[in-house]
């Protein structure tokens, strides 16, 4: 109430902060060959996508939406060693990530 006698009602609101990162329940990285074959398995409520960086280049997505529960991918790498670095995010941003040194 101000002092001319007025009522201001408001409301209250509450939310949902994911502050979490996304769970990697198993993650393995093969090589056949000159193939890659990444296999993910995810815990997550709301994930957005899996990407990975070959040797600190820009990001490539693997999986997105739902198919990222369960990710498995095959990709071609050149002959020589190569430092992969793979990042699990969420809608929210927030993410986990996983290195691997693979040599084709």
């Amino acid at each position: 109430i101000d002092e001319d006698g007025n009522i201001q009602y408001s409301k209250t609101y509450s939310a949902i902060v994911d502050t979490e990162e996304p769970g990697i329940i198993s993650d393995s990285v093969d090589v056949i060959g000159r193939y890659v074959y990444f296999s993910f398995q995810v815990d997550e409520d709301n994930p957005l996508r899996i990407e990975y960086s070959d040797n600190g280049k820009p990001w490539k997505t693997l999986c997105s939406g739902s198919s990222v529960i369960n990710c498995n991918k095959k990709r071609t790498f050149s002959d020589g060693y190569h430092n992969i670095l793979v990042k699990v995010s969420d809608k929210a941003g927030n993410y986990i990530e996983d290195g691997f040194l693979v040599d084709i």
